[in-house]
């Protein structure tokens, strides 16, 4: 299943209504419908974790409707005999109404339903007297982004030609975009478009995943917060259309998270003139179709 040479297409993008040529798009979310996407790339070095310490328990977080989870649940199938368990904000009523939550209960994984408060206190503390009666014990932060993350999702740059000189992802916790900024070639600009509220949270969070690691010197990135629309998982009107429109004229799919966010930043910094029609920008989508009904 974790293969560290994929085949990776890129395909040219099309925007509704526009005549914009200059934008391709790197097909992370074709790997998997579940385990695709950075999901994929900030599991492949904490896979090697689990086998080089023989680890019986494997823990991590999430909310209901988690696309790490999501990627998490697929590890089942690989490791049957170990416990796997996910730490749930929320309740035991929230199952029937999740995807997410019905397939890692299908397979197998433990849910440990807690309230928010307790939920962060764990997320912040690994060695939180909650984790004490699990022996042996693997636990992946939330989102998966740890530093074996980083390095995982700096290899995607490796699928990236030197012909693109500005790469655009969409960003949450950090760790994706700085491993693509590990991986940069310096004539390359790297942006992130921001899917939740926060700027300062994110550049704390980039820095500290840079800290930890090699960072160039010629890191060249941009954080880009004003097209989170509300804030993580919320939308607008103007987003859904897009994103409805978008489906249309591409044989790829996006939804309004993530990739839908991405690509309407990209249609509005296109149109106001950010970029030239000289330069060849690579999107770089991340996944997170679970819910797509064509999924």
């Amino acid at each position: 299943m974790f293969n560290k040479s994929l085949s990776i297409s890129i395909q040219k993008v099309n925007f509704p209504n526009t005549e914009i040529s200059n934008v391709s798009v790197l097909r992370l979310d074709a790997i998997d419908r579940f385990l695709g996407g950075n999901k994929y790339f900030k599991l492949l070095f904490n896979i090697d974790e689990i086998k080089k310490e023989n680890h019986q328990t494997i823990i991590t977080f999430g909310g209901a409707y988690s696309n790490h989870l999501a990627a998490f649940a697929s590890l089942r199938e690989l490791y049957p005999t170990k416990n796997f368990i996910a730490i749930v904000r929320g309740d035991e009523s929230m199952v029937e109404k999740s995807l997410t939550l019905t397939r890692l209960r299908s397979l197998n994984v433990d849910i440990q339903f807690v309230h928010a408060g307790l939920y962060r206190e764990l997320c912040n503390n690994f060695k939180h007297d909650y984790f004490n009666h699990f022996s042996n014990a693997l636990i992946l932060p939330e989102g998966g982004s740890n530093q074996l993350a980083v390095q995982g999702c700096q290899s995607i740059t490796d699928y990236i030609p030197a012909t693109f000189n500005h790469l655009v992802l969409p960003i949450a916790t950090g760790a994706t975009i700085a491993g693509i900024i590990r991986g940069q070639q310096s004539h390359q600009t790297v942006h992130g478009i921001a899917v939740l509220k926060g700027k300062d949270f994110l550049q704390k969070n980039i820095d500290t995943f840079l800290s930890n690691g090699e960072k160039r010197t010629t890191s060249n990135y941009t954080i880009h917060d004003g097209y989170h629309h509300g804030g993580y998982a919320k939308t607008t009107t103007s987003l859904l259309q897009f994103v409805s429109q978008f489906n249309e004229v591409n044989d790829f799919e996006i939804e309004p998270i993530y990739s839908g966010k991405l690509f309407y930043a990209l249609f509005k910094m296109l149109s106001n003139g950010l970029f030239s029609p000289a330069d060849n920008i690579l999107a770089i989508h991340t996944g997170g179709l679970q819910y797509l009904p064509s999924h």
